[in-house]
């Protein structure tokens, strides 16, 4: 009983061994008829009946990817050929050989592969989509197309990445691509959405959440900047005396502290007086102001521009940390007294002008100017006179209204300046004899 057994199941062996080249035959004939759906029919059967059958999976695989095929799929083309480059090692000598008669071999079946890997690469560049590469990487594992795809999805990510623009998707990406080629513009847009996110209030709060929670961002010494700008505006936002006080004996390092400085004395010489500017002194001996509110009680009680007044204010004023100054201006007060008191006797012209722009806006300064145009205009010389006028307008700041008042008076005819009614020496002694 054994005997038949064993006969029966080697027939049967040998009969589905020789049965894959004749479905195979069967299968091409049809291919080459056209007649696509009795090969389908063929091909299935077979597989039904043995899954591994090299010449139906073959033949399956090259009906599939027919581009007449109205049922065409390039993707379980490709799942057939490589079942059946799997399946092939495992087949017998005798199917071997009946398949090679069908030109079915090893490099047949790789040839095949890498034609439909091909095909399939080319539709997915043609999707251009996440979902289609996406499908292509996970059939087609040993593609030779898969650092090309992989290319390919890192490109279509970082677009799509891009398009979401979100502070969550810029992390994922750079996550996923430590080494990507856009890693650079996606860390520029990530640090840029997130700096603009944390701050968007621009309140010093959140640029300080900001400074503690991203120290390592490009936007850092930004965030910090504008963290004290806010914050000296909270500080400050009542604008008074006793906040700009306060910021600058809690942030002595700001550069605001000048801005603060800035703002008392502006509040104290709102009304510019010298007895604004000494209680300013009194009060605030230590600021960075205080060279100008001295400097400030000085030009306010030397404006006449005389000797004498310099020595009254150092009697005034025994604590004024710029002597040497005031000894420098009585000595240039008085060569100007000696130009008026002299009427510019032993005077160079360019001496007068030194003088005028060392002294100006001092009233005596004014009086030397407007002397020195008298000549011109008793010789009628009067665009002479104005030329010097306007040359010397600048030096005299607020003061520039007297002599826009001199041109004015030269312009409409008149001979003298308003400097006429000052009494030179020489015109004194005149007068007595």
């Amino acid at each position: 009983m054994r005997a038949p057994l064993q006969f029966i199941f080697t027939f049967l062996l040998i009969a589905c061994s020789f049965g894959q080249a004749f479905a195979f035959d069967d299968g091409l004939e049809a291919l080459q008829k056209k007649k696509y759906d009795k090969a389908f029919t063929i091909f299935y059967k077979s597989l039904s009946e043995n899954p591994d059958d090299v010449a139906a999976l073959y033949g399956m695989s090259k009906l599939l990817s027919l581009p007449d095929y109205t049922s065409r799929d390039l993707e379980k083309a490709y799942v057939h050929i490589v079942n059946a480059k799997g399946a092939f090692p495992s087949v017998n000598e005798k199917v071997k050989k009946k398949l090679l008669k069908a030109k079915i071999n090893e490099q047949a079946i790789i040839d095949l592969q890498n034609q439909l890997d091909s095909l399939s690469f080319a539709e997915v560049i043609q999707k251009n989509t996440l979902e289609a590469v996406q499908e292509y990487l996970d059939i087609h594992k040993n593609s030779l197309y898969a650092d090309k795809a992989n290319e390919l999805k890192e490109e279509l990510t970082f677009q799509e990445t891009l398009r979401e623009n979100t502070d969550k998707a810029y992390s994922a990406f750079l996550k996923k691509y430590p080494n990507s080629k856009n890693k650079a513009e996606v860390k520029k847009k990530y640090d840029k959405l997130i700096y603009t996110k944390v701050t968007e209030s621009k309140d010093y709060k959140a640029y300080k959440f900001f400074i503690d929670n991203y120290p390592e961002s490009p936007y850092l010494e930004e965030a910090k900047q504008k963290y004290e700008v806010a914050l000296f505006k909270h500080l400050t936002a009542d604008d008074t005396e006793t906040s700009y006080e306060a910021y600058i004996a809690n942030y002595p390092d700001s550069k605001f502290v000048k801005v603060a400085e800035d703002s008392i004395f502006a509040k104290y010489t709102s009304f510019p007086s010298i007895p604004e500017y000494e209680r300013y002194i009194q009060k605030y001996p230590n600021s960075k102001k205080i060279y100008e509110a001295w400097n400030k009680i000085y030009i306010l009680y030397t404006d006449s521009g005389d000797p004498e007044v310099y020595t009254q204010f150092l009697t005034k004023y025994p604590d004024y940390p710029y002597k040497n100054d005031v000894q420098n201006d009585v000595e240039l007060a008085t060569f100007g007294l000696n130009m008026l008191l002299n009427n510019f006797r032993g005077f160079k012209d360019d001496q007068v002008d030194a003088y005028v722009k060392l002294a100006a806006p001092t009233d005596q300064a004014i009086k030397v100017l407007l002397l020195k145009v008298q000549p011109l205009l008793a010789s009628n010389q009067r665009q002479k006179a104005i030329d010097i006028l306007e040359m010397h307008r600048a030096e005299f700041q607020n003061k520039g209204y007297k002599i826009d008042k001199a041109i004015a008076t030269i312009k409409q005819g008149g001979g003298k300046t308003p400097a006429s009614n000052v009494t030179l020496r020489s015109e004194t002694k005149s007068t007595n004899e």
